[in-house]
Order: structure tokens, then C-alpha cells, then sequence
């Protein structure tokens, strides 16, 4: 069950095709099958509750989730977890995400997200752990009040 998606072409289906049902893709399903999105109330990795998606790129797929307890009940703040497609969890997007998660790890301050991990294990998708900020992306901020002054950048 849950709607799967073909990482190629990033789209979605319900059932379990052997190739890809998009007509400009049709790639074959990989190895590994198919991949999920996952949606409000999943569980991620055993340890984490979703909220629901934030975003969807070229790389992967970024969710906003909750850590879980021992008595599975969601605490703690909101975390943004940016998982890789698993045909992207090597190489080049792999190097990226690592990079990513050393960078802010190195950076910490107050004005920049804060790295909570990252996870890079055999046979799953890689993925990095930060806290989830609100207020929305850059673009949309310049766009309402225009560019932002230098001192304040």
C-alpha cells in the first residue's frame, strides 16, 4: 500500500509495476523496488513520525516529522528530515548531502539551521537530520519585501 514513485522521473503510481507507467520514463523498477513517499502519520526509519512532506527536488524528498518515544508517541520539537531518492544514494548526490550535513555541522549559530545527523546505512536511503524552521524560503521572503539588505544578510 502507499503511493510509490519512480526516481527517474519523480512520478507517482499505487501499484507495482515492472516498469515505470509514465510513457516518457518507463524505466525498469529497480532492484531494490519501487520507493514511497511517505505521508502524515508513517513512520520513517523506525524512529521518526511524519507530519507530512515539505519538499520534493532533484535529489530527494524532504519531510517534516516528530522523533518517537519508547511508547511510540511523537516529542520533541519538529525536524526536517531531506531524504535521498534511492537511485541518487551514491555518488555525486550522496558527497552533496554529506557535505551538507558537515557544513552545518561546522556552522553552528543561531541563524542557521541545526544539523541533528546524518544517517548513511546499507540498504536504506541516506538521509540528514536537522531542526525543522519555520517562516519559508528566501525566494518567497524577497519576493513579499523585497531584497534583503546587507546588514541584515
Amino acid at each position: 500500500s502507499g503511493t510509490r514513485y519512480c526516481a527517474a522521473c519523480l512520478n507517482t503510481f499505487a501499484n507495482d509495476p515492472p516498469v515505470c507507467p509514465s510513457l516518457a520514463c518507463r524505466g525498469a523498477k529497480p532492484v531494490r523496488g519501487w520507493s514511497f513517499l511517505l505521508g502524515p502519520n508513517d513512520i520513517f526509519d523506525r524512529r521518526y513520525h511524519v507530519i507530512r512532506m515539505l519538499a520534493v527536488g532533484g535529489a530527494g524528498i524532504t519531510y517534516m516529522a516528530r522523533e518517537l518515544g519508547s511508547d511510540d508517541q511523537a516529542f520533541g520539537p519538529k525536524l526536517a528530515i531531506k531524504v535521498l531518492f534511492a537511485q541518487r544514494d551514491s555518488g555525486p548526490f550522496l558527497r552533496r548531502l554529506a557535505n551538507e550535513a558537515q557544513i552545518l555541522q561546522d556552522l553552528r549559530h543561531p541563524n542557521i539551521v541545526e544539523c541533528r545527523g546524518f544517517v548513511h546505512r546499507v540498504g536504506s536511503e541516506p538521509y540528514l537530520l536537522t531542526l525543522f524552521e519555520g517562516g519559508g524560503a528566501l525566494n518567497d521572503h524577497i519576493d513579499r519585501v523585497g531584497p534583503v539588505p546587507p546588514d541584515v544578510a
